[in-house]
This record gives C-alpha cells, structure tokens and sequence, in this order.
C-alpha cells in the first residue's frame, strides 16, 4: 500500500526511493528498541485503527506525559523536521529552499492541551523555543 501511496504522488524516483528506505529504516529501529507497530494498510475502518491505537497505548494515554516533559518533545519532533528539510534541500536534485518552504510547526509551550500551530519559513526556525502567539 505505501508503495501505491508513493506512486499516486507522482514523486521523482529519488524521493521515492529516499521514503522507502526511510520506511525501512523506521521499521527496523521500532523493531529493535520494541516498539509497538500498527500496520495502516486499508484493512481497518478509521475507528477500528483509532481503537487499536488507544488500546496499544492505552498506559501512555491515561498517564500523558509530564508537563515538564512535552515542551521539550516538541522541541524534539520540530526539530526533527527542520533537519528533514535541510538534508532533502542539501540534495542537488531537490527542488524548493528553507527560506521559502512554509511549514507548520507545533507550539512548543507545553501546557496541556495547546493544540497550537505555528507556520513559519523552515530557514527561520528559532533557536529558541518556538511559541504560538500569545503563549
């Protein structure tokens, strides 16, 4: 199926390529560390995949993480996008660059239940932690 999914985006054959291996890559350090997998392949209906993901991590959901905690994972996971961006952008082939590449990022306050976004130029990326307005 995400062979199928690749296809229908009409992706130059390097990018296709770098997200199969990505996917590959992803697998195989789930599987080393025990990760929990969910294979979203079309086969569940959304609500039966939303209840298999509550059920996989239903310990996680009731606990949440820390307040203290998800600032910084959120730092984690932008930044984690940020260095997605530049390694595509470093490519000779890319197309597009970090001072014109929108994206939208998570606020990175932590208080629970922000579900704010912030959209901001992949180049402009604070050093510091990156606040929706007003927080």
């Amino acid at each position: 199926m995400r062979r199928a999914r690749l296809a229908e985006r009409n992706l130059a054959p390097g990018v296709a390529e770098l997200y199969r291996l990505l996917a590959g890559e992803i697998a195989r350090e789930v599987a080393e560390y025990g990760g929990a997998t969910l294979v979203v392949d079309g086969v569940r209906g959304v609500e039966e995949t939303v209840a298999e993901v509550e059920r996989i991590f239903a310990g996680a959901l009731d606990e949440g993480p820390v307040a203290a905690e998800r600032g910084p994972l959120l730092r984690y996971a932008n930044r984690a996008i940020v260095e997605q961006y530049q390694a595509y952008f470093a490519r000779p082939w890319s197309r597009g660059d970090a001072r014109t590449t929108v994206v939208v990022f998570a606020c990175e306050c932590g208080r629970d239940g922000c579900g704010a976004d912030v959209e901001l130029a992949v180049a402009d990326f604070p050093a510091a932690p990156l606040l929706a307005p007003g927080h």
